[in-house]
């Protein structure tokens, strides 16, 4: 089953996301929001076994996955 994310393309390039994140970051943060309309899980969440498991899953470094998470939890 599909899940499609409603995304306001103008409220993206407009907010302080551009600004506070680096490019990783960004694109980090982006696969954080294809993760949570995953199908199986609760609307706005993911779930992993750990931090490193999501790392080799996105195939992005520990410390970016941890810098988004950290930064997005502002």
């Amino acid at each position: 089953m599909r899940k499609w994310i409603k995304w306001y393309a103008i409220d993206w390039i407009n907010c302080t996301a551009r600004d506070e994140l680096t490019p990783a970051e960004r694109s980090t943060f982006l696969d954080f929001v294809c993760l949570a309309s995953y199908p199986g899980t609760k609307p706005g969440t993911f779930k992993f076994a750990s931090w490193e498991s999501l790392s080799r899953k996105l195939n992005t470094p520990l410390e970016v996955i941890t810098s988004t998470r950290e930064k997005c939890l502002i």
